[in-house]
């Protein structure tokens, strides 16, 4: 086996990497190379022998804008469109809980009680309502639903499409179909649906 360390010292540090791999031959230089950050430096080293700081900047400049114009504009194109509240107003029902009046910056829960949750209709990795205070439903043994104190200060419901029950099919608002998806303290999902008429909230 050669002697890897005294063959680099031999060839200089400005010797071509393949080049210096092949005329050691020695596979352990290799993958020993390959593991260490600084042999990309190496490299760049050797690519740009004889040129000056200026065509440097140059060559750079066309390597690196088009890419970082590129990131630019998906980031700009790619941004999910707001969903305008007033699509998502409305009164809502599910089986066995109570109904949901979605109105200008207010849920009004309608059991009885008179509580309200603040919300705000956003996109974060799908599009949901952020809600305010933790209100969550809790089934009980009548297999009826009830908001009670949940953890924390509130809740995500997701918004879905209509037909389907994953978030992420709703690509737009205009896919909205007007149901939310709720999570209850059992981990289960409760669809709650918009009604057509909004009699339930009357």
């Amino acid at each position: 086996m050669p002697d890897c360390r005294d063959g680099t010292a031999a060839l200089g540090w400005k010797a071509d990497y393949r080049l210096l791999i092949r005329k050691i031959g020695c596979e352990t230089l290799a993958s020993d190379y390959a593991d260490r950050p600084w042999h990309i430096s190496l490299m760049m080293r050797s690519f740009f022998d004889g040129v000056s700081l200026r065509d440097q900047a140059i060559a750079g400049g066309i390597i690196f804008l088009p890419f970082a114009t590129l990131v630019i504009l998906a980031a700009i194109f790619m941004r999910a469109e707001p969903i305008d509240p007033r699509a998502i107003w409305g009164c809502y029902v599910a089986d066995g809980a109570p109904a949901l009046s979605v109105e200008p910056n207010k849920i009004h829960i309608l059991d009885g009680t008179h509580r309200s949750l603040s919300y705000v209709a956003d996109y974060k990795r799908t599009y949901a309502l952020t809600v305010r205070p933790a209100l969550q439903l809790s089934s009980s043994t009548d297999g009826q639903y009830s908001f009670i104190d949940g953890r924390g200060i509130g809740y995500f419901w997701q918004l879905l499409a209509a037909g389907s029950d994953d978030p992420r099919s709703l690509r737009s608002p205009d896919d909205f179909g007007g149901r939310i998806r709720l999570v209850t303290t059992e981990s289960t999902d409760v669809i709650y649906v918009r009604s057509a008429d909004g009699s339930p909230c009357r």
